[in-house]
């Protein structure tokens, strides 16, 4: 029954997965939008499948058979492939939960470790106020958004040296961050992450999350400042010096693998955001 559990969770977040990617291409080129399509695709992801374990066997109308039928299908269709349950040998739904602790606990660990990783760090950074915004100063962590409910910029040493046009975009970019609360909508990403770890397209949902946190992000500073050439060279400055710790942050940055993405949406006609 946890197998096949499982597998279902696993099909509904990758369909749902290939609904939010089309929601995303729906919306491409506004300043707003990407970063709530995914989320939604990770929460239905979750909702989803506790709603078709706990649904009543009879439920068969409405919405309610939507999602049960399809589960309560493949749960029959599992038991009759596999037979009548032996007396004795290897208990698989057993072995399957207790796979599935161990991996939402590795996951929580090293979130934990991120956490206090970062924690530590942040008793050698000093305050500053740079160019009328107050930030930390790190050695050489950042530039990034920090903090669930009280956020706070971190930017390293060395941003503080860039010509003044570019930091100003910089710090504009993780305020905006901080504005309308991405490290908190990446701390829900994380959380479902964790629930479900063995899960592949929860994780392929929390990757394009991530980025359409940034995409958003980018069109909103280019509407407020439209200077697409400063902004691209930016973003390949902080790339190139990037240390970040990227799972617990919204960083400008990000990932290296989704800075050339970026930089491509970025320089689409901006008359659009």
């Amino acid at each position: 029954m946890v197998a096949s559990w499982l597998l279902y969770s696993t099909a509904v977040s990758l369909l749902l997965g290939l609904a939010a990617a089309a929601g995303e291409a729906a919306l491409r080129g506004r300043a707003r939008g990407r970063r709530w399509v995914w989320l939604a695709a990770l929460a239905g992801s979750v909702a989803l499948p506790v709603a078709a374990f706990l649904a009543p066997p009879e439920a068969a109308d409405g919405a309610a058979a939507v999602v049960a039928l399809p589960w309560d299908l493949l749960k029959r269709g599992g038991a009759v492939a596999a037979g009548p349950a032996p007396s004795r040998g290897v208990d698989v739904d057993a072995l399957l939960v207790a796979g599935w602790a161990s991996a939402s606990s590795s996951v929580l660990f090293v979130l934990v470790l991120a956490h206090v990783r970062l924690a530590r760090a942040r008793r050698g950074w000093g305050r500053e106020e740079v160019d009328g915004v107050p930030v930390w100063v790190s050695r050489d962590l950042g530039p990034a958004a920090l903090g669930f409910f009280r956020g706070s910029i971190v930017v390293p040493r060395w941003a503080l040296g860039l010509e003044e046009r570019l930091r100003r975009l910089m710090l504009l970019h993780e305020s905006e961050h901080l504005r309308v609360g991405d490290p908190r909508l990446l701390g829900a990403g994380l959380a479902v992450l964790a629930a479900m770890p063995w899960n592949v397209g929860v994780w392929w949902q929390f990757r394009r999350l991530r980025l359409a946190i940034e995409l958003d992000c980018d069109a909103r500073v280019l509407r407020r400042e439209p200077d697409a050439r400063s902004y691209g060279k930016l973003l390949l400055e902080v790339g190139r010096r990037r240390a970040a710790p990227w799972l617990v942050t919204a960083a400008l940055a990000g990932p290296q693998s989704q800075l050339e993405r970026r930089i491509r949406m970025m320089l689409r006609p901006m008359c659009r955001h």
